[in-house]
């Protein structure tokens, strides 16, 4: 079995639209590309990464970072940059009334509509969605630290790999809080 549950070999069912047309792993009807871009200046992510050097598709690793959201355009653009080195971004949003939907597409994500079900079965849902049996979840108003990140590269993933957990952190004002704290 992969880390994903898919028994080996087997790979991610066929995407479609939700007019039952074919879409490619982007979510963009087969045959369209990912929309031209001339530099990271141009490019559309929050202002906070854009002194950021984004990685190589050599530097990026198999991995699809998956977000639930609903109106949650103000956080979407800067968790999704927190996480380039993964290969995939997938968004699944529940009737978002803002523009969560056009700012994640606009900074790479593949996006799928569904009604919001409950937070487990949604989150199981965009796992689902994943292209790769590796997979990071974060919330839309989480960010994957710099130091985090060098970490998931450094330890890469493999597909004979188990699952690996990651502390969880929250941070309250300027101060970080890790669970492990509360502890003692």
């Amino acid at each position: 079995m992969s880390p994903k549950g898919r028994p080996e070999g087997e790979s991610a069912p066929e995407r479609v639209s939700a007019e039952g047309n074919p879409v490619n792993p982007k979510g963009r009807p087969e045959g369209e590309s990912a929309p031209k871009r001339d530099s990271a200046e141009g490019s559309p992510v929050s202002p906070r990464a854009r002194g950021r050097r984004f990685p190589t598709m050599a530097e990026r690793i198999p991995l699809s970072l998956v977000v639930i959201t609903r109106d949650a355009a103000s956080d979407i653009a800067a968790c999704i940059a927190s996480a380039s080195f993964a290969v995939e971004a997938v968004v699944v949003d529940s009737g978002s009334g803002d523009d969560t939907v056009d700012v994640a597409r606009a900074a790479g994500a593949r996006v799928v509509r569904r009604e919001f079900t409950g937070f487990g079965t949604q989150k199981n849902y965009a796992v689902g969605e994943a292209g790769h049996d590796w997979v990071l979840c974060l919330d839309a108003d989480e960010r994957v630290s710099p130091e985090l990140a060098d970490a998931i590269r450094a330890v890469g993933v493999n597909p004979g790999d188990g699952a690996r957990a990651l502390g969880e952190m929250q941070q309250l004002g300027a101060r970080a809080i890790r669970y492990e704290d509360l502890a003692s």
